[in-house]
């Protein structure tokens, strides 16, 4: 069964295909939170955060250069997975100042040009985030966030001036969730209120799921930057129904579908991506539901 979700010029429509969207919502609902937490014990953005509580002892530093990096996170020189396993070994070696904190991220951009793209915008978004009340709170109370992350949504929305829905908010919002949990072992309640953060790898999934299609739009890449662009708030309307339909908040389903998606961009055949990403997820998943990932992934990649 299919939706419109809109119609827009040049004879291009967006539709929602509900029975896939069903089916993958019935999948995650069987695999569960428990499997999902180990696979994000397993992710290694949770780990890079993990090393510098570990190194530094300071959780409060921890989490604000989690929420800081992942505001200016977006359009990196290489994989978030490299991206933030180099900044946790850089800042690992710093000194948990409050006051040290936009330098040592700036030093960071600068040394390892891993992240150039708009440098100079993000440096000026870090700035203003890092002077507005939340910043110092985060640093000096983060755990009055623990049972209100979407408190700390629109408190660190307030401070840029941005969307509390747009993608870099809701992923700051992810890693002070992991580096709270990475640092003292508890993990903060999430709300089912908060929405994914939406990148390419979660755009190209939606598609290649089949639980959207972009009608008049050839090719799986277009189509996933066709509602990147365009249709953000589409994609996260269909994994808030996803969501609603497993009794999995979204910002664990990301923790799900983006390390699925890890090759989901590269341009190889359906079996070989089936299979490198199969292979992948037997390290994330180790002791959790592997069977039930499988079919998760068959599923994800069907239409690829």
């Amino acid at each position: 069964m299919y939706r419109d979700n809109c119609l827009a010029t040049y004879n291009i429509r967006v539709v929602v295909n509900e029975n896939r969207l069903k089916k993958i919502a019935e999948i995650i609902r069987d695999i569960g939170l428990k499997t999902i937490y180990i696979i994000e014990d397993n992710d290694p953005q949770l780990k890079a955060l993990k090393v510098i509580y570990e190194k530094t002892g300071h959780i409060g530093y921890t989490c604000l250069l989690a929420v800081a990096n992942a505001l200016i996170s977006y359009k990196l020189a290489v994989k978030g997975e490299k991206y933030w396993t180099e900044f946790s070994k850089y800042m690992a070696r710093t000194s948990p100042e409050y006051k040290r904190v936009f330098e040592n991220i700036k030093e960071f951009l600068v040394k390892t040009k891993l992240n150039v793209f708009a440098l100079n915008s993000k440096v000026s978004r870090l700035d203003k985030f890092l002077k507005s009340p939340i910043a110092a709170e985060i640093y000096t109370s983060p755990q009055l966030y623990k049972q209100d992350l979407e408190k700390l949504r629109y408190g660190i929305a307030k401070a840029i001036n941005t969307n509390p829905d747009a993608k870099t908010i809701v992923f700051s919002v992810k890693m002070f969730y992991y580096a709270y949990y990475s640092s003292i072992g508890e993990r903060p309640i999430v709300s089912y209120i908060i929405p994914l953060p939406v990148d390419i790898r979660i755009a190209t999934l939606t598609v290649s799921s089949g639980i959207m299609d972009v009608l008049g739009v050839e090719r799986l890449r277009n189509k996933a930057l066709y509602l990147l662009g365009r249709k953000t708030n589409n994609i996260r309307k269909v994994w808030f129904e996803v969501s609603s339909l497993s009794g999995i908040p979204s910002l664990n389903i990301d923790s799900l579908l983006w390390p699925i998606g890890v090759f989901i961009t590269k341009n190889i055949p359906q079996n070989i991506l089936i299979h490198k990403t199969l292979e992948y997820m037997k390290t994330m998943v180790k002791n959790g539901r592997v069977h039930v990932v499988e079919n998760l992934i068959l599923e994800l990649l069907k239409h690829h």
